[in-house]
């Protein structure tokens, strides 16, 4: 299991820190037993209520294994209720089976966020 998964990060949704200052990034928080997991451009327009944003829940265990599999296996993937699919642009987007909230990633996001996986390279938003 990655290192950051020990329990909630202090300050929230965390991002990979191969992002370099992109406004654009997989986010990711824990609260409790379940991972939230956003698309942060969908926070850029100024009248966006951050409540109001698509987001993805999970429970812990399955976002890790989820990251997993996202760093070891090419796309397409399942894990759990998550369908990762690949995008002809390079980039991903994740859906999840139930509620069928899908989150689509540029390539520069999705580049970003596995080689984070890579080396459990994350930083607090």
């Amino acid at each position: 299991m990655m290192q950051w998964l020990d329990g909630e990060r202090p300050g929230g949704w965390a991002k990979s820190r191969f992002s370099n200052g992109q406004c654009s990034c997989v986010e990711f928080r824990q609260q409790g037993p379940t991972m939230w997991i956003r698309d942060s451009k969908d926070l850029r327009h100024p009248d966006v209520d951050p409540a109001a944003v698509p987001m993805i829940a999970v429970p812990v265990e399955v976002f890790a294994a989820w990251a997993e599999a996202v760093r070891d296996r090419p796309l397409p993937l399942i894990v759990g209720p998550l369908l990762t699919s690949a995008d002809a642009d390079g980039g991903a987007t994740v859906t999840h089976e139930s509620s069928q909230v899908a989150l689509t990633y540029t390539a520069d996001e999705w580049s970003a966020f596995v080689a984070g996986v890579e080396v459990d390279g994350f930083v607090g938003v």
